[in-house]
């Protein structure tokens, strides 16, 4: 899948990713993730940082709007 370079705001540039990718993940947005640079095959790594767990963000939500 091919995808462009955008400008989030000054100074910062992103990329967007496929809701199946963020599901597939469990990853919501807010959610952290860890971001490796390899160098020498020219790659950028994003692993999801397992602290924040995707059922309880949604279980929290709930009772909050309970």
């Amino acid at each position: 899948m091919k995808e462009k370079i955008i400008l989030i705001e000054k100074g910062k540039e992103g990329v967007v990713l496929p809701e199946e990718y963020l599901r597939s993940l469990e990853l919501i947005p807010g959610a952290e993730v860890e971001i490796e640079l390899d160098r020498k095959k020219r790659r950028i790594i994003i692993k999801p940082v397992r602290e924040e767990n995707f059922l309880k963000h949604f279980r929290d939500s709930m009772e909050t709007m309970a």
